[in-house]
């Protein structure tokens, strides 16, 4: 026996993505229970690694300057609060 009928959606879902970039996987098909932290798609991560690869260089070279930035500290602040005759450059 056919019946035509209709269908109502029970829940329905907008996934809105934080980051751009292309999908090369979808892990999950239309009608799928999903739950909290189900990986839902999944986006080509070689630009955000190359990325990373370009900055990881800056952080080493920012970090030798942080270094040599608070070996300098003392001696400045020594410098300063003396008073002694050097510019404020300096």
């Amino acid at each position: 026996m056919r019946r035509i009928g209709s269908a109502q959606v029970f829940n329905k879902v907008t996934v809105k993505s934080r980051i751009a970039g292309n999908i090369v996987r979808v892990s999950v098909t239309e009608g799928q229970y999903v739950h909290q932290g189900d990986l839902l798609i999944e986006v080509d991560p070689r630009p955000y690694q190359a990325r990373l690869q370009q900055e990881v260089p800056n952080k080493t070279k920012d970090q030798a300057n942080l270094e040599n930035a608070q070996r300098d500290l003392p001696r400045y602040s020594a410098i300063v609060s003396n008073q002694l005759p050097v510019t404020r450059q300096q």
